[in-house]
């Protein structure tokens, strides 16, 4: 009969201890909630800027196929509907001199080496030309 209670008795000393365990340690994970919290904000921006870069890359292979196919000229008229239709360029220098016109660079995001399309738009916003580089 001894033996019968003494092997409850270590199970019930085997579950108190496992229960202080497991109470302690989740006292240490809410001692560094705040940094797992900050960790996985992260995680998500960091998916998010991942989808915005594959929108945008995507953007530019449509842009890129219709330049070398020469439809974009015909189809888009304005530097506003270009910005429309693929979004904002990489890069906008300022006007050249006497106002001729402005250069819009567009390429991939993050690809490197990536093909280039150059973009000429005049003073009232109309496109000039376009200009690939691979």
């Amino acid at each position: 009969m001894f033996l019968w209670y003494s092997k409850i008795m270590n199970r019930f000393h085997f579950l108190i201890l496992a229960g202080a365990v497991v109470f302690l340690s989740s006292c240490a994970e809410l001692q560094h909630l705040d940094e797992a919290l900050t960790l996985q904000a992260y995680s998500k921006e960091r998916d998010a800027q991942e989808k915005d870069v594959a929108l945008e890359d995507k953007a530019f292979d449509q842009l890129l196929a219709g330049v070398k196919s020469g439809d974009i000229p015909v189809h888009v008229q304005s530097a506003a509907e270009l910005e429309r239709r693929f979004g904002q360029p990489i890069l906008k220098t300022p006007l050249k001199p006497a106002g001729t016109y402005a250069e819009w660079l567009y390429r991939y995001q993050v690809k490197k080496p990536s093909p280039k399309v150059y973009v000429l738009v005049g003073p009232g916003g109309e496109i000039k030309g376009f200009r690939c580089e691979e």
